[in-house]
């Protein structure tokens, strides 16, 4: 797609962005930034100084996917998954604004940067900076590499770890990791933010050591280490310097992943539906709070409808067709119904499609029925957290390992043949309506399965 064939919507910003081999130090000069962010699936980190066109909405989204897991306490508490959303928006909301720059003058280039607030500057203490600082290094980290790059999602490695990866030993680890299927290899992903981000002993510096010591766990498996840096201005120059991103990358060679489907080979007879099984997986547990939110509310204005944006409007960033090349299809007008509602005492908007609302459900109440609520399913099916010494506690493993593995395929089949919503919702009743028939405007982001919306007015996004 290029340039010309979209119209940039009123929420577009440009993040500039770096990716290099080498250690990063010091700042750096986003006016050099005029290279358009083209990833594509073999090749989503290229070497270079970009400049990267999202949306506000899409980085709000990447905000509703990252972050600890929940799973905690959502088997007991799930009508606060609203709360977490809320929780999950509210720094970006207050520390960031959008505001019309002048440099990035070539086709396509929003002319428009996220910029930290006045409350960010002379309002909140430094521990408030600290604690917002991590937040928004985990929301671009996850941006980066899932909204930007096609990875399939990121999962917190302190609660689980890649198959491949040898727990055994101490050490700081990296925060992050996640499948990428262009690549066909996981990516180790440490997420920093702040002011002052490089030196020797620096954040990207230790954030590159924890990298390492991570990447040594992973034996002779090839992977990715993908370090992200949120780049915040300088005191002094809060009010003319956007936020920018500096990733330093690198591949380690070595053996393909034994958890890993080739999609080249014919020895496997199931591997689409492997692939598949995997990516839908992957699309419920970034999804799964966004399905408590509007099953278990409290919501305003749950309803049921078919998004008035068709599939390709203004998608810069290539998300759609990441997102078409995991699932299938490429449907150019939006026919699917979707779930929605707004979140509580904000402007903001969530919802998904029928078919991933029938695949959370399974999911849930599959995964939530089971013994041990921290236990995972890695790429071959077999549960994270369950290992033949754990027999003893948790009964036959084969048996265990064989539930998950039906489970994962009621998700798949769920997803494939959605049931109806008086079935999905308990025969609730919702109201059913065109999205063209609302009042107002809402500025929505819609892929086949998932959809978030805010509002025109957005202070935000029209502070300046």
């Amino acid at each position: 797609m290029t340039s010309s064939a979209f119209s940039l919507p009123p929420d577009a910003v440009d993040v500039p962005v770096q990716v290099d081999e080498d250690q990063l130090y010091g700042r750096i000069d986003w006016r050099s930034a005029d290279w358009p962010w083209r990833p594509s699936p073999a090749t989503p980190l290229e070497y270079g100084w970009y400049r990267a066109t999202t949306t506000w909405r899409h980085i709000l989204q990447s905000a509703f996917q990252t972050g600890g897991d929940p799973d905690r306490w959502l088997r007991e508490y799930p009508e606060f998954a609203a709360a977490e959303l809320v929780r999950r928006a509210a720094g970006l909301r207050s520390m960031l604004y959008v505001k019309k720059i002048e440099c990035m003058t070539e086709p396509g280039a929003a002319n428009r940067a996220l910029f930290v607030t006045p409350l960010y500057q002379h309002g909140v203490e430094a521990s408030g900076k600290v604690g917002f600082a991590y937040e928004l290094g985990m929301t671009m980290a996850h941006w980066i590499t899932v909204v930007m790059s096609g990875l399939s999602g990121t999962k917190h490695l302190e609660l689980e770890e890649p198959p491949d990866m040898d727990m055994a030993g101490r050490g700081r680890l990296p925060d992050l990791w996640g499948w990428h299927a262009g690549e066909d290899m996981n990516w180790l992903i440490e997420a920093k933010a702040g002011r002052h981000l490089g030196g020797e002993r620096g954040q990207l510096a230790s954030g590159w050591q924890q990298l390492s010591a991570g990447s040594a766990r992973m034996g002779a498996v090839r992977h990715r280490k993908v370090l992200c840096g949120a780049l915040l201005p300088d005191r002094t120059h809060w009010e003319t310097e956007p936020l920018t991103m500096v990733v330093r990358t690198e591949v380690v060679t070595g053996a393909a992943s034994r958890f890993a489907p080739s999609l080249q080979s014919a020895a496997r007879m199931r591997e689409r539906d492997e692939a598949a099984l995997r990516d839908v997986v992957a699309l419920v547990e970034r999804e799964l709070l966004v399905y408590l939110t509007l099953v278990h509310g409290p919501v305003v204005d749950l309803r049921v409808e078919r998004p008035a944006v068709a599939f390709g409007d203004a998608r810069p960033d290539g998300t759609l067709y990441f997102e078409r090349q995991r699932l299938g299809g490429t449907p150019l007008v939006n026919h699917r119904e979707f779930l929605v509602a707004r979140l509580p005492g904000t402007d903001v908007t969530v919802g998904m499609s029928q078919r991933l609302v029938a695949a959370c459900r399974v999911w849930v109440e599959s995964r939530y029925g089971f013994e041990g609520s921290r236990a995972r399913w890695d790429l071959d099916g077999v549960p994270y957290g369950l290992r033949p010494g754990d027999d003893a506690e948790r009964g036959d493993f084969a048996w265990l390992v064989q539930r998950y593995r039906d489970a994962r395929h009621r998700v798949l089949d769920a997803y494939r043949h959605p049931a109806q919503w008086s079935q999905l919702l308990d025969h609730r009743a919702v109201e059913r309506r065109s999205g063209r028939d609302r009042h107002g405007e809402l500025l929505e982001h819609v892929t086949l399965d998932t959809y978030v919306a805010t509002e025109g007015l957005d202070p935000i996004v029209f502070a300046h």
